[in-house]
């Protein structure tokens, strides 16, 4: 079986990830696509077909919806838990020397596109400095992977990677334009020289010659930590449900879907109506090798007195019918995620029908970032192994993104009944700044006690990250 032989659940998913990856792209990809999405209606020609597409309109509501779910998750800082004295690793910390802010948000966006990435913690030595980092693979570059029970657990034994590198060895090499080439990356679990397991890496070239998978050998290394070589792969799998190998359906799959078959009914309606909008002339009686112009400054004269002059025009109710499923369609991609394309209503919700509304998606939301907690938690203990950390402060180390995801800010009606009622000796300081606290008036990060102090020594400088006696600091986002 040749070195870039992939997984039968990749083979399976790789359909949805494509259609998510165009849809998300927008309609220049989606048109670059041609009938793909946009079947040939039966006659029509090239040229046909190609103003036919051209007429269509894409609705960007997926790109929208997963701008929008991002944003609702950042819409609050993240917290770390994190050792004070090495938060200088997180301004550095991916393989393309991204901070820890860059790393999340990027994670959760291929999370919500295809429901997939993976994170491999390696290390780079340059002779001088050793420095460990986190790679992300999306779900298209993780072509094969493999778990086996050892010693009564199931652990990952292989991961196969696709990556691309720039050949410096090609004829005519151009700086300015290298020569992209693919290799596959094997991370294995194989049986170590003293017992027990060993993690192995390989690196796999073709060959320019016989077009062959070929081992780098000089790139195979046994990594180790603190001399000590490692007994799983420290990779990590994240999907929108779990940390698990399995492939699971992309969150917005469904919402793709709808997104394409509006995109055809917009082709349809703006077909239809390029053909009917104007009306046609209709003439009988008249001379039928002359040109008759249209308009009020033109007249047609003939002769017969039998000849009719008439306008066709269209009033039939198909393109009513497409208009009214289009918008239908809409109303589909609103319930799958898409909020912000329903017709704004004429009277204004009530806060709380607001948040009812949301709670399904919101629920949704949750999960997914709750599984990125747990395995984001679990990449930063391995990168903090491998930056020789105490055993200690690295079981600290925990992070929790928001997952406040709709507004509860309170109104300037609100706050003023509030600080009347706190004036009037009605509500005790501490019920005061627990509503403004629930109400978003606070500043994120800042805790009711903390607020107090800053009351008591009259000082505005407070907030930001917190430092315990432990030297373990709470990280309140960038």
């Amino acid at each position: 079986m040749p070195i870039d032989s992939t997984h039968r659940e990749y083979d399976e998913a790789k359909e949805w990830w494509a259609r998510c990856r165009d849809v998300i792209d927008g309609e220049d990809t989606v048109k670059s696509k041609a009938t793909k999405y946009l079947p040939i209606l039966g006659g029509q020609a090239s040229g046909e077909y190609s103003a036919y597409k051209m007429r269509a309109l894409f609705f960007g509501a997926t790109s929208r919806t997963v701008q929008g779910l991002q944003g609702a998750v950042f819409r609050k800082d993240y917290t770390l838990e994190y050792p004070e004295q090495k938060k200088e690793l997180l301004k550095d910390i991916t393989e393309a020397s991204s901070n820890i802010d860059v790393l999340l948000r990027t994670t959760v966006r291929e999370i919500l596109e295809v429901g997939r990435i993976g994170l491999l913690v390696d290390v780079v030595d340059d002779g001088a400095v050793s420095r460990a980092y986190i790679a992300q693979y999306k779900a298209e570059n993780i072509i094969n992977w493999q778990t086996d029970r050892i010693a009564g657990e199931q652990m990952l034994t292989m991961v196969a990677l696709q990556e691309t590198y720039d050949d410096p060895d090609v004829d005519g090499h151009d700086i300015f334009k290298p020569k992209e080439k693919v290799q596959i990356r094997l991370l294995l679990l194989v049986p170590g020289e003293g017992g027990g397991m060993q993690y192995k890496q390989q690196v796999f070239r073709k060959s320019d010659d016989n077009d062959k998978w070929m081992e780098v050998t000089d790139m195979t290394v046994y990594p180790t930590r603190a001399g000590v070589p490692l007994d799983f792969i420290p990779f990590k799998f994240i999907n929108a449900d779990d940390d698990e190998t399995t492939v699971d359906k992309p969150p917005l799959l469904d919402m793709v879907d709808v997104n394409l078959s509006h995109y055809r009914t917009s082709a349809d309606l703006e077909h239809g109506a390029h053909f009917t909008a104007l009306p046609t002339a209709v003439l009988a009686g008249f001379d039928p090798k002359k040109t008759y112009k249209i308009g009020s400054g033109t007249a047609w004269v003939t002769s017969n007195a039998q000849a009719r002059a008439q306008f066709l025009e269209y009033t039939g109710q198909g393109l009513g019918a497409l208009r009214d499923l289009k918008k239908d369609k809409e109303g589909m991609m609103a319930v799958l995620g898409a909020r912000f394309l329903e017709e704004q209503k004429r009277s204004v919700e009530a806060a709380e029908t607001l948040r009812v509304r949301a709670s399904a998606d919101a629920g949704t939301l949750s999960a997914m970032v709750g599984v990125v907690d747990d395995a984001m938690t679990q990449v930063l203990k391995w990168h903090a192994e491998w930056m020789a950390m105490t055993p200690a402060s690295i079981n600290k180390i925990q992070l929790v993104l928001n997952k406040d995801f709709v507004s509860a800010r309170l109104t300037a009606a609100e706050i003023i009944a509030l600080m009347k009622a706190r004036q009037a000796g009605e509500l005790s300081q501490d019920s005061f700044l627990h509503n403004l606290k629930e109400g978003e008036i606070l500043p994120d990060g800042r805790t009711i006690e903390q607020e107090k102090d800053l009351i008591e020594v009259d000082d505005n400088s407070g907030g930001g990250d917190i430092t315990d006696s432990a030297g373990m600091t709470t990280i309140n986002g960038p």
